[in-house]
């Protein structure tokens, strides 16, 4: 059966010194992900329109700048150091002309994100997994939908604040009701065997 997240309540918290130095990585250079044709368009998806009940919005992405050798190490000491693919710290592109949701999308650079919230973007804030229309549930890295007519809701739920939370990434998702920067740690993973989870 297929899963869409798992909250890891026994794995560590990141030390409070990890934290601020990954909050002065913020606004620094974006992370390029994954290396080589496929690169993020960063222009292009804090651009894009999505649809979303009807009104059209310009999607609000995750920003993602890299994160150094010793929040890599700690990772890697206390939670995983299998098929790890990018450690980093996440800040939604919300706010700004009334950009409060990232769009359906599959991540391109994982298969699965171990999240660790620090600011989830607003008191409502909910992860919501989608099926489109006529499309497998399981989709390809970068899929994406702008239009949320096409989809059905198949869960949802809140990422809980500073509690490591692990979601299936090449399920269609994306963040609902985040008026204010959404800021996180994440680690991108290619399976999850590290965590002791099945697939």
């Amino acid at each position: 059966m297929t899963w869409f997240y798992k909250i890891l309540e026994d794995l560590p918290h990141v030390p409070q010194h990890l934290i601020e130095r990954a909050y002065e990585q913020m606004d620094t250079e974006l992370e390029q992900m994954p290396q080589g044709e496929q690169q993020i368009d960063w222009n292009k998806i804090t651009t894009d329109t999505i649809i979303v009940d009807g009104v059209k919005k310009i999607n609000a992405p995750n920003l993602a700048y890299s994160l150094d050798d010793e929040m890599r190490d700690w990772v890697y000491d206390n939670i995983t150091d299998k098929s790890v693919v990018n450690i980093r710290i996440a800040k939604a592109d919300t706010g700004k002309d009334g950009k409060d949701t990232n769009g359906a999308h599959c991540d391109l650079s994982r298969n699965y994100s171990l999240i660790y919230l620090l600011d989830g973007g607003g008191e409502d804030h909910k992860t919501v997994f989608y099926h489109e229309h006529g499309k497998p549930l399981l989709r390809n890295n970068g899929d994406r939908c702008n239009d949320h007519s096409l989809l059905d809701v198949v869960e949802s739920f809140q990422i809980p604040l500073r509690t490591w939370t692990v979601i299936q990434t090449r399920i269609l998702h994306g963040v609902r009701n985040i008026p204010r920067p959404r800021i996180s740690i994440q680690v991108g993973l290619n399976n999850v065997e590290g965590l002791g989870i099945s697939e």
